[in-house]
């Protein structure tokens, strides 16, 4: 499975500036902070728990792993933690993985709206 990790999440997540982000064919992250050489950063697994853990510093609960009907994970976002009240949004992928960081860029790209 190919990860779409953008740059500034893993940068507001990890709390570090870096050049570039790839991810390889074994889900590995590799990261270019000043050089022309690239460093093992992390597994995407690892990667999964740090951005569930800066949606919750960010005021989110995600509620994922659940399956629709086209057999796809589901992640909702919830916010101050109310899981009464109504989710913000709704992402799906076709890895549990994929449905949060598409969710943390989300909350990402509306922290101040």
């Amino acid at each position: 499975m190919s990860y779409n990790i953008s740059k500034e999440l893993f940068e507001n997540v990890m709390n570090i500036k870096i050049n570039k982000l790839q991810v390889d064919d074994f889900n590995y992250i590799w990261i270019n902070i000043d050089s022309a050489h690239f460093s093992r950063f992390d597994s995407i697994n690892n990667f999964f728990f740090l951005c569930k853990e800066w949606a919750n510093k960010n005021g989110y609960r995600l509620l994922n792993g659940s399956h629709d009907y086209n057999n796809q994970i589901v992640c909702f976002i919830y916010k101050d933690f109310d899981y009464m009240g109504d989710y913000e949004e709704e992402f799906k992928s076709d890895s549990e993985q994929q449905a949060v960081f598409d969710v943390c860029q989300w909350i990402l790209d509306n922290k101040g709206n």
